[in-house]
């Protein structure tokens, strides 16, 4: 009675109770655990320590999570969050804080990727599993060793636990007889292959188990036209609609009373045996009437499959412009990889730019667009007049001497940008993060600059005329030989 029992709450099916002012850990007992009110207030007199996994796999971040969540009722408890870093904005820390200790009563932890000797370990205990439990592989542990050495750059990768998972089970077939060689080898090859293998096994499973007649008649008709291909398309086709679905990482659907009305019935419905078989060859989980892929990383790759084949259609009616990459770096690393690989991709992004200039309905796929081709390193266009990329993040990228005039340039991250001589002159920036941004010589008159950060910006020789501020720290600024005519505060 005196030990504290542990809890571990995974988050990302539970949205509609984190973050909501309420009392959340209640909130999930009643609903998980069937427990009654006084059942629940007998246990917080008891010592708990609560996981909350994957707080980064829910889409309401922004709010004060421990006032939200009233873990203060908790009094006898410890709380463990568990988020990848990147999809915290800085300062996030203190959206965690305790209300009555504050950071006194807050530590962070990271944990540090797979050492080189864990990972000869963890290859080890793969290859020792495999081959107790009947299913020998075709390499033995120092072959997976010595072959993932020749590869700097899966061996970086595969410091992470999901990416050595995929690598040890698609490396043999990449480098087989008439494989890759292994400089074309990345992170978006790993998981081609890997959701390629699934759907294998997924239809040499269904070969094996006894199906109805009509689903056999249908399983036979996936296998003519590509089995595999099918599925990788309803895969795409699934997780590009959770995306431009408000981004949503786990989808609630009720065979019973949503199969006509919900626009989620055309994949998780039952009434149509193709789809249905092509959601079980899928690599989701399903819990109740819950569904989600069983990492989100699969569902992020496929989300970035599906918008590079969306290329091709109208700049309206692509999902790249219906739902913004910025908060998902995930996918944004996928989109880069490719675009990397691929040239042809690069001209629909910076077309997608060109046609914000003129065209507003176009400014998120704008957005976007910049974004990725700033990250792979692809030579921007330095005539960005009238540009439309609100919300886009540029930071540490390199627009010297570029012309921005008149462009919307609201809420964009130009942390650490270098913006020097720059015209952003009738510019809109505002609430943009020009923290650390060298605009040296940068002409900003008659721009919008209400809500902007500038902490620690270099200002040198910039043109304030006439500009719309409102800031009010000027602490940590760069002010040489500035001139403010026209300011106004």
């Amino acid at each position: 009675m005196t030990q504290p029992i542990p809890l571990f709450i995974a988050l990302a099916p539970l949205e509609e109770l984190i973050n909501q002012n309420k009392d959340f850990i209640e909130a999930y007992l009643q609903k998980e655990g069937k427990l009654s009110l006084e059942q629940i207030s007998h246990l917080k007199k008891r010592k708990f320590v609560f996981i909350l996994d994957g707080y980064d796999e829910i889409a309401e971040r922004e709010r004060h999570c421990y006032n939200s969540n009233m873990f203060s009722k908790w009094k006898n408890s410890k709380i463990i969050i568990s988020c990848r870093p990147e999809y915290l904005g800085e300062g996030a820390e203190k959206k965690f804080w305790p209300r009555e200790n504050e950071e006194r009563g807050f530590q962070q932890l990271t944990i540090t990727p797979f050492s080189g000797v864990e990972i000869e370990q963890y290859i080890n205990n793969y290859v020792n599993y495999s081959q107790n439990n009947g299913n020998p592989l075709s390499w033995d542990a120092e072959t997976y060793i010595q072959q993932i050495k020749k590869m700097p750059q899966v061996e970086d990768l595969v410091s992470n636990p999901i990416l050595l998972k995929i690598t040890l089970t698609v490396l043999p077939g990449l480098l087989g007889e008439g494989g890759m060689i292994t400089s074309q080898i990345n992170r978006i090859i790993l998981y081609e292959k890997f959701i390629n293998k699934w759907f294998e096994r997924a239809q040499e499973r269904l070969l094996n188990i006894q199906l109805k007649s009509k689903e056999r008649d249908v399983f036979n008709q996936l296998n003519e036209e590509d089995f595999s291909k099918h599925c990788l398309r309803f895969g795409k086709e699934f997780a590009v609609k959770m995306f431009v679905d408000n981004n949503k990482v786990v989808i609630n659907y009720d065979q019973v009373s949503e199969e006509i009305k919900s626009d989620w019935s055309k994949y998780l419905g039952n009434s149509d045996e193709k789809r249905r078989l092509m959601r079980y060859s899928m690599p989701l989980i399903r819990r109740g009437n819950q569904y989600w892929f069983f990492h989100k990383s699969l569902r992020d790759y496929l989300i970035a499959c599906a918008l590079l084949d969306s290329f091709k259609d109208k700049s309206y009616d692509s999902p790249f412009n219906k739902q913004s990459i910025i908060p998902e770096p995930a996918i944004q690393q996928f989109l880069v990889e490719r675009v990397q690989q691929v040239s042809e991709y690069q001209q629909p992004m910076l077309k997608f730019i060109e046609s914000s200039k003129k065209d507003a309905n176009v400014q998120i796929a704008s957005a976007n667009a910049i974004t990725v081709l700033l990250r792979a390193k692809i030579l921007l266009p330095t005539n960005l007049n009238n540009v439309r990329v609100p919300g886009a993040d540029l930071s540490n990228g390199v627009f010297n001497n570029s012309q921005l005039v008149k462009a919307d340039l609201s809420n964009v991250n130009f942390q650490n940008a270098k913006l020097r001589s720059a015209n952003l002159e009738g510019a809109s920036l505002q609430d943009a993060n020009l923290k650390g941004a060298d605009l040296t010589g940068a002409n900003l008159r008659h721009s919008n600059l209400q809500g902007a950060n500038f902490h620690d910006s270099y200002l040198k020789n910039v043109n304030f005329e006439e500009v719309n501020l409102r800031v009010q720290d000027f602490r940590g600024f760069d002010l040489r030989n500035t001139d403010f005519c026209g300011i106004y505060f």
